[in-house]
């Protein structure tokens, strides 16, 4: 799971203590997240039962987006100091289609979500998700140094 806050640039020289550091800050991050929506939905048993097996499956498919997140920035870490143009597109275009990703999987997940929740909570829900996603990428963003 990759749903840390700031992901640190050198994390492809982490050793295996910072990384399960990492994976452990990423356990204890997931179970916030569930904790403010379970919280901010208010789910009646039958929404609950029905609601979490589609977040599972769904919060499985944004950690393959996040790990590619991971790569791109580890990629850019790697190559700051000597940033060509193409290291520079890369960085570039793999984060816009990053972000055109997240969205094409949220209205992918839209039509599951819609059959486990009335609308207003299942756009109550995305809210909190684009929140979310906020949070984390202004952090990682107050932490990513400019291109030079």
């Amino acid at each position: 799971m990759t749903l840390s806050f700031l992901i640190p640039l050198d994390v492809a020289f982490a050793s295996s203590d910072e990384m399960k550091e990492l994976e452990e800050a990423d356990v204890k991050m997931l179970a916030e997240k569930k904790r403010i929506i379970s919280d901010a939905l208010v789910l009646t048993p039958s929404e609950a039962k029905n609601f979490w097996p589609v977040f599972d499956e769904y919060q499985k498919a944004l950690d393959t987006l996040d790990d590619r997140r991971r790569a791109i920035l580890i990629d850019y870490g790697e190559n700051y100091d000597n940033l060509d143009d193409e290291d520079a597109k890369r960085f570039l275009m793999g984060r816009l289609k990053l972000r055109v990703d997240r969205y094409d999987l949220m209205k992918i997940y839209e039509p599951k979500f819609e059959r486990v929740l009335p609308m207003r909570k299942l756009a109550r829900y995305y809210h909190i998700e684009l929140k979310i996603r906020s949070f984390i990428d202004a952090g990682i963003e107050e932490e990513l140094p400019l291109i030079r």
